[in-house]
């Protein structure tokens, strides 16, 4: 073969190599702000920031197993996506509970640390959705990185909204509203990844057939 043309598995790693980089910068960018929202969240008693910074948790070791997968087969990959849908799908019904019990036991959130972490967080996020949007067609791997920083600039987006909402009525109500709604968004786009996921791993766990040949 002419080695200037390069085969599938040179292409390939070629490609993985970029994953890599850009992995790693939204790696260390969710990490962080996972870091400051769980501590401003707390300092604030906001839900909608607590919400964000698991979310922000989840999608730190969903982009380190997109790391991890880089360099596997094809199906390994799709099982990390598999896995990745089920993470978020754990994540977005545990904030759930933690909103349901904040229903019950409400608490005044400040809204000047849920406006600035809110906007700090957004713009980290949109960050890792430009640098992810360049890879979002590679494969499942890649496109399941990209709807979580999707998922994260909207949840950002809906952070502010309740930072508004709050100031707006003098009331928890919105910081709460909201914050389930942030996680009724995630279990759906976590159900998307799980179904492309088992759609592509089906044909891998199919029974090898062997046909007879009648004559």
């Amino acid at each position: 073969m002419d080695p200037c043309c390069p085969t599938d598995q040179e292409t390939w790693q070629k490609i993985a190599s970029k994953h890599k980089n850009t992995l790693w910068v939204v790696f260390f960018l969710n990490l962080g702000m996972f870091v400051v929202e769980v501590v401003c969240g707390w300092m604030a008693n906001s839900n909608a920031l607590w919400s964000d910074s698991l979310d922000m948790l989840g999608d730190a070791i969903i982009y380190g197993l997109s790391l991890l997968a880089l360099n596997q087969e094809t199906a390994w990959r799709n099982r990390a996506a598999l896995f990745k849908g089920y993470l978020m799908a754990g994540l977005a019904l545990s904030i759930l509970l933690l909103s349901f019990y904040r229903f019950y036991h409400p608490v005044m959130p400040g809204v000047e640390i849920m406006s600035i972490i809110g906007i700090c967080a957004l713009i980290a996020n949109i960050i890792c959705l430009i640098l992810l949007t360049r890879h979002k067609n590679d494969d499942l791997n890649m496109r399941s990185s990209w709807i979580c920083a999707r998922n994260d600039v909207l949840v950002n987006l809906s952070v502010l909204i309740a930072a508004g909402g709050v100031a707006l009525t003098a009331s928890p109500w919105p910081d709460l509203i909201i914050s389930a709604f942030i996680c009724l968004y995630i279990f759906k786009s976590s159900l998307w990844i799980i179904k492309e996921a088992q759609e592509k791993l089906k044909p891998l766990t199919l029974p090898i057939r062997q046909t007879i040949d009648p004559h």
